[in-house]
Formats: C-alpha cells, sequence, structure tokens
C-alpha cells in the first residue's frame, strides 16, 4: 500500500495493491524533506497530482490532502499550488 512506503519499516520500492511499481527510496526521501510529493503522467496520461500530509489537531490518523489535474496545468502551478496547500494545511493547525 501507499502508506507503507511512508513508513520508514516499508518497503520503498513498490506499492502493492495499486500495480504501480518503481518508487524509488529516494523519492520517498524527498518527498520527506520538501513536505510534499508530485507525481506526473505515472498512473493515468496526461495527469498530475501533489499531495501533502496534513495533522489536524484533533486528528489520531495520517491524513493527506491532494490537488490533481492535467499534468501541464498542474506542473506549470506547482510552486502556487504547493504554497496554497501549506497555507490550507497551516490554517488548520491553527486555533479557531
Amino acid at each position: 500500500s501507499v502508506t507503507a512506503l511512508l513508513r520508514p519499516e516499508g518497503d520503498a520500492e513498490t506499492i502493492d495493491e495499486s500495480g504501480v511499481t518503481g518508487i524509488k527510496v529516494a523519492t520517498v526521501a524527498r518527498a520527506r524533506a520538501v513536505g510534499y510529493a508530485a507525481a506526473y503522467e505515472t498512473v493515468v496520461p496526461d495527469t498530475g497530482a501533489i499531495a501533502m500530509p496534513i495533522s489536524p489537531p484533533d486528528s489520531k490518523v495520517p491524513l493527506v490532502i491532494a490537488v490533481a489535474g492535467l499534468a501541464p496545468r498542474i506542473k506549470n502551478a506547482q510552486t502556487r499550488i504547493v504554497t496554497e496547500m501549506k497555507k490550507a494545511i497551516a490554517a488548520l493547525a491553527s486555533p479557531a
């Protein structure tokens, strides 16, 4: 499962249930370092996605938020999307 990829004890070389393979240890390490993962044309042609973990204060389970769409649009707006996602996640963590 994808979750196994993000656990230190998990196998970072494959995603078993989806049939997608070839996720490299370096890819997972980079996602952890920058705080998000971006994937383009890996599962469905012409699509892309950016995903980030979120940890609302009242949640005890790991959660993820993602933005997906046509690969060129997501790729061209990646910096803006990442910035807006980080703002939204920060707002979730702030007390109301």
